[in-house]
């Protein structure tokens, strides 16, 4: 799964500091540790910028197409590893974005127009109000009524407030912690919306709640926590992860246990309990 290769080793080498720290054995899995995380990061990673996958002659390689969904499991696994450095290079990138976007400013799936792989995807913009109406996210339609995968600047991905939960847990530290709650908000949303919909795509969710879990953890994110329903996200993720072929699947299998270990550490006080059902009901 090369579009995502890069989501795919944070979330990895995350899952196995994970069991370090649980002092759970990962003798079963290939090249824990932080300089195999760092070596692979040197194919991944160039300065501010994350890219999908090295190789250059996929759309994925383009380092404008890499998107929150690379680069949450990126921070949470470079803090963990002290790979500080890294972070720095694309905290400090990050600004000059003024916090607002990840680099992922072309769509996915496209070549530029003149590129032999782009298969004719070569659609004109054709006047002020269809080039707004793109760069905010619309994409034109093909006569058959499929959409038309564009080589054109867009708006990229907004960056939410685990964002700087992230940064404050993984790079910055000390007095920030002030801020974390706030940040943790959206672990906290993400807990009872998630039990109450059927989106399989629950990689990003998990890894912050769990990040939460081990590091600088907070009231929100503790809450966050107790309200997730834990069988539920592993069924999710299990769902999304043997949707492809190969040995995704043991990604799933990797982060089944510490998702298991979460659900463990649920309070099993009488309150607790009703509120995750109320949760539901809502």
């Amino acid at each position: 799964d090369g579009g995502d290769s890069c989501q795919r080793m944070g979330m990895y080498y995350f899952g196995l500091w994970v069991y370090q720290k649980m002092g759970w054995s990962t003798d079963n899995w290939f090249k824990c540790g932080r300089y195999n995380y760092d070596d692979a990061l040197l194919h991944l990673q160039m300065g501010g910028k994350l890219r999908r996958h090295s190789d250059e002659s996929k759309w994925y390689s383009d380092w404008n197409m890499a998107s929150r969904d690379q680069t949450i499991p990126f921070i949470a696994a470079c803090g963990v590893w002290d790979l500080h450095w890294r972070i720095a290079d694309y905290f400090w990138s990050h600004a000059t974005r003024l916090w607002l976007v990840t680099t992922n400013t072309i769509p996915n799936w496209v070549y530029p127009n003149n590129d032999p792989r782009s298969k004719g995807n070569n659609y004109q913009l054709k006047n002020f109000w269809e080039k707004t109406k793109f760069y905010l996210g619309w994409r034109p339609k093909r006569a058959d009524g499929s959409q038309h995968s564009v080589y054109a600047k867009k708006l990229a991905d907004f960056t939410g407030p685990e964002f700087y939960g992230l940064y404050i847990r993984s790079f910055i530290g000390g007095i920030f912690y002030i801020f974390l709650p706030i940040c943790d908000m959206g672990a906290f949303i993400g807990a009872i919306v998630r039990r109450n919909n059927d989106d399989k795509d629950v990689l990003n969710h998990c890894i912050i709640c769990v990040n939460g879990a081990f590091k600088m953890t907070t009231p929100i994110v503790w809450f966050a926590n107790q309200i997730n329903d834990w069988d539920d996200l592993s069924d999710k993720m299990r769902r999304y992860f043997f949707n492809y072929s190969g040995t995704i699947e043991d990604m799933w299998h990797l982060w089944n246990p510490i998702l298991m270990e979460m659900k463990r550490r649920q309070s099993a006080t009488w309150y607790s309990r009703m509120v995750r059902r109320l949760v539901t009901r809502s």
